[in-house]
């Protein structure tokens, strides 16, 4: 009957004529295949009988008039959701609970309410994401959500927080009253003899003797679970996550048919023609691009981590509570089809060569898509295509979003077999100074540029986050403001400009370094409109798929002996002027030199066509006054991540 009622207001609207039917085709546009089809009868229904809907209406009006001078915003906030989700280094623990972080959120913190005797209507709640909930309640309301959160976050390691303001017309006022509450939940001390309860005594091991849960280290370990790398002694709490992550995380994406678009489907099981038996000991490997059984070179994967730039400010300019409410829908919406656009260009740009292998490429993305919500998330993938679909993923971002904001992107990648939560710790310091670089050009954080790119790739070990940042901040000329020297230079991290996604040139990591790394025709895009980068995201996915997998192993293909040349041409320059303070001068006479002395022919000189790309970068420097950095360290660092191991 609420649905009814709703669905009927908004059709008045629509058809002011004919609301029932309006109402019917709405219901059906926004509910079919959400619902079942014979609730969504009912609803039908009950559009078509007055009597129902007029009740629920008279009800809310009554109700609403009774409370109207006591109303508070209220706002729930599930604390420190970070460190629950990622406590075990388990990605399917990883999944389930960030699983497990949305269904309290969207459900069952408001069951256990109802429960409890404090039966909020869903129309009370006027956003639900990020793990926040954000009401308009009686004031009489307020105590009790705190109490019944406090008895909620003691039953699980969830921490929840409320706070409340009056309820005010203007957003800004009643955000601030909302921060100001919220930072003194955040910052109250419990009394130690409130606090013995949470202390847990050293629990004995089968043998008798306490240790610690190997996934999460901030427990004891209780049991012993079976895992594809071994049996591990886990605490009961990660040995639950982990059974749950089992179920729901990866072996469900590999049974499920995935709808990319309205003729694109697919099952990752059928296209791979493998059971999840036999996939279990070596998702990473499919994911980083291997199918079963896994032979040959061990290929590289890439982890894509990304977070919204400067979205509190984004939220606070909000005017009023509704627009508030609309920006953070938007913003889940905008990264959800920011996403959903960077799988398409995938998928189109492999196609051109295979659609099965299409179809493979997509799959190990959606595989390797641990979360996506609200302003962040944080993918698996092949690292052939980390570094466009990244940079694709922001670019459609700010567009979705009305070019106000955009991403900050940290990209690591390694070996299939290098831990997974290594790169994840490099990708978030790559992150971090991304965001720093954009905040010496944007000290708020937005305006002219929208979102910030930074990628590397490690060989070994297990590189830390320390390990990422010194080696990109000793070669960036942007994060340190020092002379040119002798090393090596390098223009990380990328910056994407709100001038380049209206129709300017292309963004900065596509104009000076990816167009003559991966060999797209940039004479294609005098603009870098929406169509026009599509485009040339299809024929790059194209070119590094290509140049990552050696279809004919009878013959190399022309992407990989172009990328080849590429990386030894590179080297070799760097081996002839270096070191020396002047090395980027007698750079461009050594390119011009060794192109003059390799006279064209019929047939195709791969190494001259390199010498000419790099000569054209080096080139692309030199200003009135001096020469500029030529970031041979990101041509060599970017060609590494295109080729994906495969050589």
């Amino acid at each position: 009957i609420r649905l009814a009622a709703i669905l009927k207001t908004l059709a008045r609207a629509l058809d002011p004529s004919n609301p029932v039917n309006a109402a019917k085709e709405l219901g059906g546009f926004l509910l079919g295949g959400v619902i079942s089809k014979e609730r969504l009868d009912e609803i039908y229904k009950a559009i078509e009988t007055d009597e129902n809907i007029k009740m629920a209406e008279e009800l809310a009006t009554s109700q609403s008039k009774s409370v109207i001078n006591s109303v508070s915003l209220v706002l729930v906030d599930f604390a420190s959701i970070q460190e629950y989700v990622f406590r075990s280094q388990e990605l399917r623990t990883v999944a389930a609970a960030s699983h497990l972080v949305d269904l309290a959120a969207h459900a069952h913190f408001l069951i256990y309410m109802r429960l409890n005797g404090l039966k909020i209507p869903p129309e009370a709640q006027l956003y639900n994401g990020g793990g926040n909930i954000l009401m308009v309640l009686p004031a009489s309301f307020v105590q009790q959500i705190k109490k019944l959160a406090k008895e909620y976050s003691e039953k699980n390691t969830l921490k929840i927080l409320v706070a409340s303001s009056p309820f005010i017309s203007s957003y800004p006022e009643a955000s601030k009253r909302l921060d100001e509450d919220m930072h003194f939940e955040k910052h109250r001390v419990d009394l130690a003899s409130q606090l013995q309860s949470l202390v847990k005594a050293p629990i004995p091991y089968k043998d008798g003797k306490p240790r610690l849960c190997t996934m999460c280290y901030s427990d004891w370990a209780t049991t012993t679970i079976v895992t594809p790398a071994g049996p591990r002694e886990v605490c009961k709490r990660c040995a639950t996550m982990y059974e749950l992550g089992s179920k729901m995380h990866f072996k469900p994406k590999w049974e499920a048919s995935v709808q990319l678009d309205k003729d694109i489907s697919f099952v990752p099981e059928d296209l791979f023609e493998a059971g999840w038996d036999q996939v279990l000991k070596s998702i990473m490997e499919v994911i980083a691009g291997h199918d079963l059984p896994v032979e040959g070179r061990i290929r590289d994967y890439a982890v894509i981590k990304f977070d919204g730039n400067a979205m509190r400010d984004f939220m606070l300019s909000s005017k009023t509570l509704t627009e508030a409410v609309e920006r953070s829908f938007r913003i889940d919406m905008a990264l959800k089809n920011a996403y959903l656009q960077a799988l398409r260009a995938l998928y189109q740009g492999v196609a051109q060569i295979n659609k099965d292998e299409a179809r493979k490429e997509v799959a190990r993305v959606y595989l390797g898509t641990i979360y996506m919500g609200g302003d962040d998330g944080f993918i698996i993938a092949p690292s052939w295509l980390a570094v466009p679909l990244g940079h694709l993923i922001a670019e459609e971002f700010s567009r979705e979003i009305g070019l106000q904001r955009g991403l900050k992107v940290g990209i690591a990648a390694g070996p299939a077999r290098m831990n997974v939560w290594s790169l994840l710790e490099c990708a978030s310091a790559l992150m971090d100074l991304g965001k720093k670089a954009l905040r010496q050009l944007e000290p708020k954080g937005y305006g002219e540029y929208l979102s910030v790119v930074a990628f590397d790739i490690y060989d070994s070990g297990s590189p830390s986050g320390a390990t990422a940042k010194e080696r990109i901040y000793r070669l960036s000329r942007k994060l340190k403001n020092a002379p040119l020297d002798e090393n090596i230079d390098s223009l990380q991290p990328y910056f994407i400009k709100k001038s380049n996604l209206t129709g300017g040139s292309p963004p900065e990591l596509w104009d000076t370094l990816g167009r003559y790394i991966l060999f797209y025709d940039h004479r294609k895009t005098p603009a870098w409109t929406r169509t026009n980068a599509q485009k040339i995201y299809q024929e790059v996915f194209k070119f590094a798929y290509l140049a990552s997998h050696n279809l004919d192993q009878s013959k190399t293909t022309l992407e990989i002996k172009r990328l080849k040349a590429m990386r030894s041409v590179a080297l070799q320059s760097w081996q002839e002027v270096s070191p020396s303070k002047h090395w980027r001068p007698k750079l461009v006479i050594f390119l011009a030199r060794q192109i003059a002395r390799r006279s064209e022919s019929q047939e195709v000189d791969f190494n001259r066509l390199a010498y000419m790309r790099l000569l054209e970068m080096a080139k692309r420097s030199i200003t009135d006054k001096e020469m500029g950095p030529v970031p041979l360290a990101d041509v060599l660092t970017l060609i590494k991540i295109a080729k994906g191991g495969a050589w």
